[in-house]
């Protein structure tokens, strides 16, 4: 893969910079470091949304957590300069709780999640 193809597939979406507006950004500083600064950590993490919503397996949960944590030494340790440290795995419940909102239903019926990527249906 070309290191164009890699910045532009690291890039995260209007979608995500905007909902990442929404949370204290002091509070979950190195959480949002790291996904605004990997794909992988994005991905992952609207899965722990999507987990987390639907009130689902803790180990699931949990794999997700300690494999965020995980991607966020990464990209921590690639910072370039900057002073970041890994996020815990409290770290990232918590901003999933910061940003969860309840399931919404469209006009067919079908349920909603918001997670970082955008709204999946369940």
């Amino acid at each position: 893969m070309s290191k164009s193809s890699l910045k532009r597939l690291n890039k995260p979406s209007k979608f995500c910079i905007n909902l990442l507006s929404e949370v204290d950004q002091d509070e979950h500083e190195d959480a949002i470091y790291t996904l605004k600064h990997s794909f992988a950590a994005r991905e992952t993490f609207s899965w722990l949304q999507y987990e987390m919503c639907l009130g689902g397996d803790f180990a699931a949960e949990m794999a997700y957590r300690h494999a965020l944590e995980a991607i966020s030494c990464e990209v921590a340790h690639k910072a370039h300069g900057h002073r970041h440290i890994a996020a815990s795995c409290g770290e990232w419940s918590r901003l999933a709780e910061a940003l969860a909102t309840p399931i919404e239903h469209d006009r067919y019926g079908k349920a909603l999640i918001r997670t970082i990527n955008g709204w999946w249906t369940v």
